[in-house]
This record gives C-alpha cells, structure tokens and sequence, in this order.
C-alpha cells in the first residue's frame, strides 16, 4: 500500500502533472469569477443560484490548487490580479449603500451614531441610496475611523467605485507582503483564496483596512521576534477599523508582562490604544459627536452562528439575547493568550473561537485569519474558502420567503470544514511539540 501511495505522489509531483494542476486550478478560478459577474446583486431575484454556481467551479479551483507546488510570477498574478478584474465590476454586496450612506450623512454635517437613516432630519438626503439602505431604523454599527474613510471616499465623489478600490488596494497590498514574505506558494492562501477574492473585489467590504493592519503588526512582530510598539500601533489602528481585533494586544501585553514586567505591557497597551484615541477626537471635531453603538441591534442580531445557535436550540429562548455568549468568549480567550505562542497562531486561534462564539457571522469573516495561513497553513481556514459562500444562500432562502436562519444541513457544510480542518492543524502541532 505504501509503494502505491508513494507512486502515486511521484506523479503527482511530476512536471507534465503540475501544469495541467496549475491550468486546470487557474482556469477554474478565472472562470468561475465570470460566471458570478452578472449575478452580483444578491438581493434580485434568480441571482443567487448561478452566483453559487461561480463560486462552486472557483471553489474547486481552489482546492485543486492545494496540490500545485510551483506559482511562477506571470501565474501566480495572473490568477491573482486577473480574477478581482473579473469581479470588480459585478454589484457589491448590500453593505456598501449603508457605507456610501454614512458618508454622506458626515458629508452633510450630521453624525450616523445619533440619527437612523428613517431620521426626519436626513429627510432632505433621501434618494437612491437612502432607497436601498438596509435597517434604517438602526444607526450604523462601522468604527469612527472607518466612517472618515467613508466620508473621503464619498466626498471623492467616485461612487461604489471608488470605495471598492479603497479596499482592493487593502487587497492587493496584503498579496504583495505576503508573496515577498512567505514566497508566491505561501501567499496562495491569501492571493488565491475564491472567498477573500469576491468579498474585497467584487462585494466590496471594508475588511481589508483592518486584516492589512494586522498583518503590517505581524510584520512588526516578526521582524523583532518580540512585541513592539509600531506592532501595538497597528493593531490599534487595525481595532480603530474593526474593534474585532482589539483583543489581540492581550498577546504582546501578557509576554510583556512575563518578560519586562507590568509597566512594559502598559506602555504597549497605551501604544495600542492611540490610534483608537486619535480616531474618536478626530470623528468628534469634524462631525460635532461622539460614536455610540446601537445597542438594541448588537443585543438580538444573528446571522450563520455556530454556539448561538446550538444553544438556542437546545435551550431555547432564554439564549435569544448576545450578553450569554460575550461572556462565554471571555472564559474561552483566556488560555489562548495566556498559552505562549506566535503571533499568527495566537490570531488564528483567536478568530476561531471569536467566529464560534459570534452571534453574527457574515461569510466575509473567513477572512480575517487567511493572511496568517500563509505561515502556519492552517487547512480549516483554507478550506473555508470554498465552503463559506455557503452563507450568501441565505440571500435565496429569503427570497423563497423563508426566515434569514441557516437550517443545520447548511450550517454543517459551511462550518464543519473550518473546525475539521482547525482541528487536524492543531493535532499536528502537538504532534510537532
């Protein structure tokens, strides 16, 4: 059995077999992006299945991709570069209305922490945007820093397209750190990946100032092997975009404490928290107001959770309200920053319990942990790249006039690729120690 298994891996090892891998990988990403363009508006009917089609061919470009072991340069950015051009074009995800609505309303001089889009006093703003925003009896829920690139963007007067290239440029940057660091192979986990491509390309959200950020502080950290100040800064401004990330400075703090003693992690977490600082002064003196949460939304809003959801159905609706499973979180992050660690195994390991535990999960959430596959090859967050467009059915179950609930089966194949894959990484790293 060993001699055939080892025959086998020869072959696939062999020249002839490794370009047509690299073809057929390529051509399936490059054409599966076509098949989503026209399709891109989720929300108008008959859009979701052949989108899902697209993303089931890209998705077995990317599996098959797992076996190439050479990316020459004009391969390797082709598919990279060529297929967010395919998509670029395609209608962005619902999102980008309340983002280009945020930045209007500063533009306007009103503050979209204090007034819901439904506001008497936006009355004169109304207009397209105002027709497609989503909850608009809900103030926004994005960053103060994040609404001022709202409002450049806006102010930009370059429409959908120029947020989307904001991101993209995020993007692409992320590629470029990646395939310099780790080498084009490596770099495939970000570059390649069918879920990172659409959700930055062709979606259009926001995600990529924030995992741009933590990888330049996990540069930052590896060029030092140690926390540094810069790396707090990033990961500051990085929470200054998303607040997701804000935990992570428990990593440098925690070593630092342990190796310098308490006032070296203080001066890390003051380095950390300056750019959440300046964000908020900056929001309050050019929109005349302070940012708040809407606390109603952040309380109930679900969407594709894992913990939640099993807990509401096996103990009904007692586990209806978030508060439960914030807490839950904070029991379930103390020994990943107290167990020592590198930097990019403590993120990923990080995310996965924060997905886990999140009330709301959107499929562009997979995301955030990609970069950092790049070193650690994390098969879970490779793998769901191809199985969290599972998500975007939800689009097509509410269109059949179903509730926005994933039923188990497609919770199942959405997830369970992410936590058999994290699971079999995680084995072999105590197999490894």
């Amino acid at each position: 059995m060993k001699v055939k298994t080892d025959s086998f891996g020869a072959w696939l090892r062999g020249g002839t077999v490794q370009v047509a891998l690299r073809c057929l990988s390529a051509m399936l990403l490059l054409g599966g992006a076509l098949m989503m363009v026209p399709h891109g508006d989720l929300l108008a009917e008959g859009n979701p299945p052949p989108f899902m089609r697209g993303a089931a061919v890209m998705g077995a470009g990317w599996l098959l991709c797992f076996v190439v072991r050479r990316f020459p340069p004009l391969w390797f950015w082709g598919v990279a570069l060529g297929a967010r051009l395919i998509l670029f074009p395609m209608d962005p995800g619902d999102d980008m209305w309340r983002y280009a609505w945020d930045g209007m309303v500063q533009d306007a001089g009103f503050n979209p922490y204090a007034l819901a889009p439904e506001a008497d006093e936006l009355r004169p703003l109304r207009g397209e945007i105002w027709r497609h925003v989503q909850h608009q009896s809900i103030t926004t829920i994005y960053p103060p820093i994040t609404q001022l690139g709202f409002r450049l963007i806006h102010a930009s007067g370059l429409g959908f397209g120029g947020f989307k290239l904001a991101y993209l440029a995020a993007d692409i940057a992320i590629c470029v750190i990646l395939a310099r660091w780790w080498g084009r192979r490596r770099a495939t986990a970000w570059a390649w990946n069918p879920l990172v491509i659409y959700s930055f390309a062709g979606g259009g959200h926001f995600d990529s100032w924030f995992v741009l950020a933590l990888v330049l502080a996990w540069r930052a950290i590896w060029r030092g092997r140690a926390p540094t100040a810069m790396s707090a800064a990033w990961i500051g401004l990085s929470a200054a975009v998303k607040i997701v990330s804000a935990p992570l400075l428990a990593w440098g703090a925690l070593r630092l404490w342990r190796e310098r003693g308490r006032r070296a992690a203080i001066i890390y977490l003051a380095w950390g928290a300056l750019p959440v600082a300046l964000a908020l002064a900056a929001f309050a003196l050019t929109t005349r107001g302070w940012p708040r949460p809407p606390g109603e939304f952040t309380m109930v809003a679900r969407s594709a959770e894992l913990i939640p959801a099993i807990f509401r159905g096996l103990f009904g609706p007692i586990f209806g309200i978030n508060a439960p499973f914030a807490i839950m979180l904070l029991f379930a992050l103390w020994p990943i920053f107290r167990r020592p660690s590198s930097f990019a195994v403590c993120a990923e390991r990080y995310f996965m319990v924060f997905l886990a535990f999140a009330p709301m999960v959107h499929g562009w959430y997979f995301t955030w942990a990609a970069p950092f596959a790049a070193a650690t090859r994390n098969v879970g967050f490779r793998l769901i790249g191809a199985s969290g467009f599972i998500y975007f059915w939800l689009q097509q179950r509410v269109q059949d006039g179903g509730p926005w609930i994933q039923p188990p089966l497609e919770k199942a194949c959405m997830w369970l690729p992410l936590l058999a894959g994290f699971a079999w990484t995680e084995w072999r790293r105590l197999r490894r120690r």
